[in-house]
């Protein structure tokens, strides 16, 4: 009997944890109580265990007990592949006559935003060189200011050019384009300085004449600007709303000088834009307490007497009705926009930020 009583119990027993593991399978947990490990992953509380570094292409969720939802990494590997093509892509000038001051092809930096009737021009600053001293030692300090032979192929745009929205809220949705200085002439330049005629001069006057006019460098920052919009009308700058002259420093200073001449470009392509001019940091004042007296020997003239000089050696140009206003020579005040703004005659809305150091 005793042995019949021993077998019938752990007969009972074994019923007891058969019954135990057919429960723990039913809840999916194995009979030892630790989670089970499910490897298909299509249940919202499947993903609820999936890994923090799961394959985003693989679409699957994080969650936590939710029902699986899109994930917002999606959203933000859209944004970032889209990153991928807001640099700007580097096009040359159609045309080979247009360089920049070694004869290298100049260009201009473009992202386009497709649909957009908003066009932003950027004019990049760097001061200028006036002589043939001042000119070598620029190409050889800074020769991205003067040739294209070392410019990138692209070009993060920042700050007015962005194309992010927190960076830029205003023009990140238009189409920018980022127009490199090489032409050292204040965007003024309208070709090889003319040879004057043979003349004989003696002294301090020879020295004068052979510093000015002995360069072998073109100077053609208006042309540069001229040969942009017409390479840009293949890309719809046609049917422009608007476009937006700008620039810094130098280029500032050239949004000045040629914003007459871009407004009446467009005019004649029969686009009906609204031409805005936006001038930073380009409104240069006289400072005859500064003048050399040894310009153009030296290297280091004043802003008047840079301008004086180096109008002769670019060629420039400056606004019809300003030139007007000065006797022949004197044509250099037209870049003080002080002298220059009023004799605007476009109509165009131009905005300037200036800060002054006192």
């Amino acid at each position: 009997m005793k042995i019949l009583g021993h077998v019938t119990f752990f007969l009972l027993l074994g019923g007891i944890w058969a019954q135990n593991n057919r429960n723990a399978k039913a809840n999916g947990k194995p009979a030892n109580g630790k989670p089970a490990k499910r490897g298909g992953g299509t249940q919202a509380g499947d993903a609820g265990q999936s890994t923090p570094v799961a394959d985003a292409s693989q679409g699957s969720s994080r969650s936590s007990g939710r029902p699986a939802e899109p994930r917002p990494e999606s959203a933000a590997g859209t944004r970032a592949t889209g990153q991928q093509t807001d640099e700007m892509r580097l096009q040359f000038l159609r045309s080979a006559q247009v360089t920049c001051n070694d004869g290298s092809a100049a260009g201009f930096y473009l992202k386009e935003f497709r649909g957009s009737r908003r066009w932003l021009l950027f004019l990049e600053g760097g001061w200028c060189c006036y002589s043939k001293e001042t000119c070598d030692s620029r190409y050889q300090n800074i020769p991205r200011l003067m040739s294209s032979s070392g410019w990138p192929q692209t070009k993060r745009g920042t700050g007015i050019l962005s194309s992010q929205a927190e960076e830029n809220p205003h023009w990140h949705n238009a189409n920018l384009v980022f127009i490199p200085y090489c032409s050292s002439d204040v965007w003024s330049g309208m070709g090889p300085a003319p040879t004057p005629p043979p003349r004989t001069r003696q002294g301090k006057d020879k020295v004068r004449e052979r510093s000015i006019n002995a360069t072998e460098y073109s100077f053609m920052g208006s042309l540069i600007i001229r040969e942009v919009i017409k390479d840009l009308i293949p890309k719809g700058i046609k049917q422009a709303k608007v476009v937006m002259l700008a620039g810094t420093s130098a280029g500032a200073t050239g949004v000045l000088l040629n914003i007459e001449r871009v407004a009446s470009q467009l005019e004649q392509l029969g686009t009906e834009a609204q031409v805005r001019g936006l001038v930073d940091s380009g409104w240069f004042l006289e400072s005859k307490q500064q003048r050399s007296p040894n310009c153009p020997e030296t290297v280091s003239c004043t802003p008047e007497d840079a301008i004086k000089i180096g109008l002769r050696l670019w060629n420039g140009v400056v606004p019809d009705r300003c030139r007007q206003l000065y006797k022949r020579g004197e044509e250099w005040q037209c870049f003080f926009g002080h002298r220059l703004y009023s004799t605007l005659t476009c109509k165009c809305c131009l905005s300037a930020v200036q800060k002054i150091n006192c």
